[in-house]
């Protein structure tokens, strides 16, 4: 969202190739050079609770973790414990869950939020998700 004659930086350089097309139809290729940084990837740790509804009723945690996993981040957002709830409910509705809490580095979890530091996009990965089942 640059207008013309405004620096781009970043550390990844790429050779961008384009086609014009001349008045008389011949075409010519030119070559664009774009900088660009890549975000620092932040991984996520979460725990839940998830109480079953029916006690002879197993939880489907692995289904919990792939929709909590699947969670969009974008860079510099941050992210509160309790909009996990949402997707994690969209694996079914035979339990209830409580007590989500997040970190980033798998010690100290808070029910709150976290900002990740300029440049920085947070991540959540199906092994970085504890479901404690409660029957």
């Amino acid at each position: 969202q640059k207008t013309g004659g405004t620096g781009i930086k970043g550390s990844i350089t790429l050779n961008i190739p384009e086609t014009l097309t001349r008045p008389d139809g011949s075409t010519f290729v030119t070559t664009q050079v774009r900088r660009f940084d890549r975000p620092a990837m932040v991984p996520v740790y979460v725990r839940v609770t998830a109480t079953r509804k029916d006690p002879l009723v197993p939880i489907d945690q692995a289904l919990i973790k792939q929709k909590i996993a699947a969670y969009k981040f974008y860079i510099g957002t941050p992210l509160d414990a309790s909009a996990l709830y949402c997707p994690a409910y969209t694996a079914g509705d035979d339990f209830a869950l409580t007590l989500m809490r997040i970190s980033t580095n798998n010690a100290t979890f808070i029910d709150g939020s976290l900002t990740p530091v300029p440049g920085s996009k947070f991540e959540i990965s199906t092994a970085n998700i504890t479901i404690t089942e409660v029957v």
